[in-house]
């Protein structure tokens, strides 16, 4: 998946910056879908190492 919007727009997820996703989670005011799961699984992954 790509992001969609801002910045980072049109970057495949798996390669957008660490800092990024951990900031894009912890944001309240997003609504929950599949771009937030998506960001999710992404961080896990990274964590897991």
């Amino acid at each position: 998946m790509k992001m969609p919007f801002g910045k980072y727009a049109g970057r495949v997820l798996i390669d957008l910056p660490e800092e990024y996703l951990l900031w894009f989670e912890n944001k309240a005011e997003w609504p929950k879908g599949e771009l937030v799961d998506c960001f999710s699984s992404v961080l896990h992954s990274r964590l897991k190492v």
